[in-house]
């Protein structure tokens, strides 16, 4: 697809860390060389979703290099959204230390109830101060008010992410993206596309979710990973480290 909407960060891969993933970290950063992007992120999921990996996995991300042939990575998780008060699953002294946190509801360790709990779990989640991305929220079973929602990531500064697997893991959801991005783009909330990939070759892929900003004329300015550099300042900024030589 040829579209303006492009990325030069993925910040949402997984590892066989996870192990219903299929890549390495080397084959992951093979596929996001062949892209063109300049960074991805590992963010395998959080501890308690079945199959996860150990919360030391997380703690020794440290060992990584910074950079690993010209790829910047960026250390980090997509915890589960445990209940209504903006817990993680993943105890603060191992989370302050990644770049990155994604927050995702999964059935396995948040019930699906209705639309008021989900909308009070999602506004504690981004009310996070470690929580940087609200991660596919176009889930069909977890309805949430989207106005509410997406004012409260615009007072926190946590961005909404545009799931580019949910075509294919979690159908239904289109019309839900959507509206999330028109919303988005009415209160000026930045947005990231992602690949949410659990396969080397999907790394970088975001077109199912580029061609629905593309049908709405979303504001290039408000995809956040659209340039390295405009999102790596900000977590440079937020966690006061640097992630660039």
């Amino acid at each position: 697809m040829n579209t303006k909407y492009t990325i030069e960060i993925d910040t949402h891969t997984h590892t066989i860390a996870s192990t219903h993933a299929y890549g390495t970290l080397s084959e992951n950063l093979e596929q996001a060389a062949k892209r063109g992007l300049k960074a991805i992120a590992i963010t395998d999921h959080g501890p308690l979703l079945p199959d996860s990996p150990h919360p030391w996995h997380f703690y020794n991300m440290r060992i990584l290099p910074r950079i690993i042939n010209g790829i910047i990575i960026l250390r980090g998780i997509e915890a589960n959204i445990m209940d209504t008060e903006g817990n993680l699953d993943l105890e603060d002294d191992f989370i302050k230390k990644l770049d990155w946190v994604i927050a995702s509801f999964h059935k396995q360790t948040f019930t699906v109830v209705d639309s008021k709990i989900h909308t009070k779990a999602l506004i504690a989640a981004a009310s996070n101060k470690n929580v940087d991305i609200l991660g596919h929220l176009d889930a069909p079973e977890y309805p949430f008010d989207i106005k509410e929602v997406v004012s409260a990531c615009k007072e926190s500064g946590v961005f909404i992410e545009m799931n580019a697997s949910s075509a294919r893991v979690r159908k239904g959801g289109e019309e839900t993206c959507r509206k999330i991005a028109i919303e988005c783009m009415n209160q000026g909330v930045p947005v990231l596309l992602n690949s949410d990939a659990h396969c080397p070759w999907d790394v970088g892929e975001v077109s199912a979710v580029a061609s629905i900003l593309e049908s709405i004329s979303f504001p290039l300015e408000l995809l956040m990973n659209h340039k390295a550099d405009k999102l790596l300042d900000f977590i440079e900024t937020k966690r006061n480290r640097k992630l660039r030589k």
